[in-house]
């Protein structure tokens, strides 16, 4: 009898372990043919999963749950064709589904990225309850150690026009846009899809903007809405406008984020109509007043913000020098000082405020001002000079000549209702590290501080005047040097970049098997150049002169000499 009850209880365990089913979810880098599909394999027994209807490099099916492991196959006609090396283990899947997997990657976070150390605080009075050290500009979208996937569907033929006519600034198109994490699927209808940038546009790889009606998604994609998909074709690194944005972030400065997607700008892959067209860096745009508003002032929407203006020497007669042109108005070129949002009923123009702040910075005197921290206080009625300096230090430190004191190009101007002020913001950071105008390198990596600019016109009015008050000038310098000795040093940089190479090297050759979707400017990005460009640089490659970590080593030690 006793053996009857064990052969039943056997019996009932097998069938209640067979019908114990939970969902499995793999998103496959390159899309299958046609009669390709997917299974999972258990224990032996391989289980068909679906494709998305929406989403083509997305399948999904039921199976039992693994008791040790699983692994994902490829099949044609129904037959097991390639299964994974590795097999994943079964104590990361819960009990009603798996994480979205990656075909062929064995992670799905990576949790050793080695992140930079928090040098200094954001605003106490603003940003963060948590003493300034919370990043108030963190977002989900951006978490490390992750590769997301973008897909975005559009009509074919517009999509065929807006790649031939890359130039035109003004079309748009209407799409459905789908993100994929490896523990989130989200789906977006009629977004705006278009390309971005100025320069950028003239390579065959190029950026993207996404915009997220906001009405109808009244929580965007982890609070955002206004995204751009850097194509970081000028860079074979493609890591130093993260690099950058990490030390931004390190030294309390507010600035867009970012993260890698590979898209079908965090790291992501792209998608458009089920074509595979690269890995692309996901970062907010600071130029949005919903960037603005979830950072700065904590999502409030009672809060009236103030003006934001766009910077920009790329499309005006000139640069954004921020110099006094006079009181007309008409003066400030609209495509110089770009108005992204007005200001609020009851406040001055964007333009008047604009005008008024340029008249204080040509009659600022710095003769008449004391040589002590009085001199701070002169500066924050107008504007966040603690940001603002350490902005320009990591500027001079990384090289960043396509900024604000070299070029009087890619920054924001806001205005701060709340404290009265305007606040800097920095964006495009491809331009770093000893990447482009090779002419002016080594002066930029080995010349003085003061020098960064030298044989330049006047590109910012602000920083000669802010440079001419001793006390702020040794303020810059401490804080150059606090930077290079406490979180630019080989050492700390090295150990990050190495932790996003592990990061996204195999994205980086899944990439070179792809066309581009347009003609253009090419830089050879095989495994050969990316691993290469990190230890020195070519005078022959498309600006490009000095290695990533090249000039880290060389930078950090030219520091050490002031």
């Amino acid at each position: 009898m006793y053996k009857i009850l064990a052969c039943f209880l056997v019996c009932c365990i097998g069938y209640a372990l067979a019908n114990d089913l939970m969902t499995y979810h793999v998103v496959t880098i390159s899309l299958l043919t046609p009669g390709q599909g997917m299974s999972v394999l258990i224990d032996g027994t391989h289980y068909p999963l679906q494709q998305s209807s929406t989403v083509p490099m997305l399948y999904t099916g039921s199976a039992p749950k693994s008791q040790i492991g699983y692994q994902y196959t490829i099949t044609k006609g129904g037959n097991p064709m390639e299964t994974e090396i590795f097999e994943r283990s079964a104590e990361y899947l819960s009990e009603e589904q798996s994480f979205n997997d990656v075909y062929g990657q064995s992670w799905r976070k990576l949790d050793d990225m080695k992140p930079l150390p928090q040098l200094y605080a954001f605003d106490r009075e603003r940003y963060s309850p948590l003493g300034g050290m919370s990043d108030p500009a963190a977002s989900n979208l951006y978490e490390d150690g992750t590769v997301a996937t973008i897909h975005i569907s559009a009509s074919p033929e517009q999509v065929l026009a807006m790649h031939q006519n890359k130039m035109d600034k003004k079309i748009n198109l209407l799409a459905d846009f789908t993100y994929i994490n490896y523990n989130s699927i989200q789906e977006f209808k009629n977004v705006s899809f278009k390309v971005s940038g100025h320069s950028s546009r003239q390579w065959s790889k190029i950026p993207y903007k996404i915009k997220i009606p906001r009405k109808a998604y009244p929580d965007g994609l982890y609070r955002r809405w206004h995204l751009k998909l850097r194509s970081e074709s000028t860079d074979p690194t493609m890591v130093r406008e993260k690099l950058y944005n990490d030390v931004l972030k390190s030294t309390g400065v507010i600035a867009a984020r970012g993260g890698y997607v590979s898209c079908t700008k965090k790291v992501t892959r792209l998608y458009i109509n089920d074509k595979p067209i690269g890995l692309f860096l996901t970062v907010d745009d600071p130029a949005s007043s919903t960037f603005i508003r979830e950072t700065m002032y904590g999502g409030d929407r009672k809060l009236h913000i103030g003006a934001i203006i766009k910077a920009d020497a790329a499309e005006g007669s000139t640069t954004a020098n921020l110099n006094y042109l006079g009181q007309d108005p008409d003066l400030y070129e609209s495509e110089t000082y770009e108005i992204k949002k007005e200001s609020p009923k009851g406040h001055p123009s964007a333009v008047s405020d604009l005008i008024k702040f340029t008249k204080f910075i040509r009659e600022y005197n710095a003769s008449s001002v004391p040589d002590d921290a009085r001199a701070v206080k002169i500066w924050e009625e107008h504007l966040d000079i603690t940001s603002y300096i350490r902005q320009l230090a990591v500027e001079w430190i990384t090289g960043n000549w396509d900024a604000h004191q070299y070029a009087g190009n890619n920054y924001i101007i806001h205005r701060d209702t709340v404290k009265n002020r305007y606040v800097v913001l920095p964006v495009d950071f491809d331009y770093t590290f000893g990447n482009g105008v090779e002419a002016d390198q080594t002066r930029f990596l080995t010349g003085k501080p003061l020098e960064m600019s030298e044989g330049q016109p006047v590109n910012s009015y602000l920083w000669d005047k802010v440079r001419s008050t001793p006390y702020l000038l040794n303020m810059y310098y401490e804080t150059i040097k606090d930077i290079n000795a406490q979180l630019m040093t080989p050492d700390i940089l090295n150990a990050h970049v190495d932790s996003i190479v592990n990061l996204i090297e195999s994205s980086i050759v899944w990439e070179q098997s792809l066309v581009t979707q347009t003609t253009g400017l090419k830089s050879a990005k095989s495994i050969a150049d990316f691993k290469s460009a990190f230890v020195a640089g070519s005078k022959n490659k498309i600006d490009l002169l000095i290695g990533l970590k090249e000039w880290i080593k060389i930078k950090h030690s030219s520091i050490l000499q002031l």
